[in-house]
């Protein structure tokens, strides 16, 4: 049987009770990796799972697909996948390898629409004195969080991916409570 696992999109912990009990019995366990980053290392991944984790990058699951379906008539097979493993749907079948953008260079992206949006921007109250929250690994050990202007963004330091950076409107008295947690 092929049993296509989701993992959840923080770390190696937010796999399914249920998952984790299949990873376990399988014969071969691979992890797609040409669609998404993965938070964890496979070297994480397999201490935790106590197994060897096959990598499957877009050429080895395109051209090696009978490698991976071999036996699983007779053999439990995973294929682990980060996030959803159902929710991917592409129409345009062209994959390019996994990248992220720090909250850093969105910042500085915005910046530069801003300046050359000029008044239009202006008018929308968004400047670089506009409030920002910048989120790294939300659900993970490791998370951070973090809350300034978006020109103080430029200088934060959130560490690996994945980051997250939400432009803040105007604010209920209470988010401005929490928020001033995260200031910088």
């Amino acid at each position: 049987m092929l049993y296509l696992i989701g993992l959840g999109l923080g770390d190696k912990k937010d796999i399914t009770i249920k998952g984790f009990e299949i990873i376990k019995r399988c014969k071969r366990v691979y992890l797609e990796s040409y669609t998404s980053i993965l938070v964890n290392d496979k070297k994480e991944l397999e201490e935790f799972y106590g197994r060897e984790v096959i990598s499957a990058d877009r050429e080895f699951v395109e051209i090696g697909a009978d490698q991976i379906l071999a036996d699983a008539d007779h053999e439990d097979i995973a294929f682990l996948v980060v996030g959803d493993p159902l929710g991917n749907d592409e129409r345009k079948k062209e994959y390019l390898p996994p990248t992220f953008m720090t909250v850093n260079v969105a910042a500085q992206q915005l910046i530069e629409s801003f300046k050359e949006l000029g008044d239009k921007c202006k008018n929308a109250n968004l400047t670089e004195e506009t409030i920002c929250v910048a989120l790294a690994r939300v659900g993970c050990e490791n998370q951070k969080i973090s809350k300034c202007t978006l020109k103080e963004m430029l200088e934060v330091n959130l560490g690996p991916p994945l980051h997250s950076l939400i432009v803040v409107g105007k604010l209920h008295p209470i988010e401005e409570e929490m928020l001033k947690l995260f200031e910088q």
